[in-house]
């Protein structure tokens, strides 16, 4: 499997999506990559503009994670006030990091970011 060391190295070029980070409790998704992952505080704005979903998870125990990646469907108002669903398609592994996360993104803490050209 690829070893990605930053987010802009899993972006196809043109590309723009959101990339979360996530232990894997409010995310789920079917055999064909459909479902969505929770509690997002997220800029609406940009999130309509994405095409890609990028999910860097990592269960307990790990250091590093997988990288999953998908496309971007929509959005849905979660039950906690002021976050967000994110709800994607043809999520599928396509590599796994060692970076922690804020190298993996050069976002610092938060664990919503956006990549692209926006």
């Amino acid at each position: 499997m690829k070893n990605f060391s930053t987010a802009k190295e899993v972006l196809p070029q043109g590309q723009k999506a959101v990339v979360v980070f996530t232990r894997g409790e409010k995310l789920g998704f079917d055999d064909d990559g459909y479902g969505g992952t929770g509690n997002w505080k997220a800029n609406l704005t940009r999130l309509e503009q994405v095409n890609k979903v990028i999910i860097y998870l990592r269960e307990k125990g790990q250091s590093g994670g997988r990288i999953y990646m998908g496309n971007y469907v929509s959005y849905a108002p979660s039950p906690q006030e002021d976050r967000y669903i994110i709800y994607f398609s043809h999520l599928k592994a396509i590599g796994e990091t060692t970076s922690n996360w804020p190298d993996f993104g050069s976002f610092g803490q938060t664990p919503v970011a956006f990549i692209g050209e926006f």
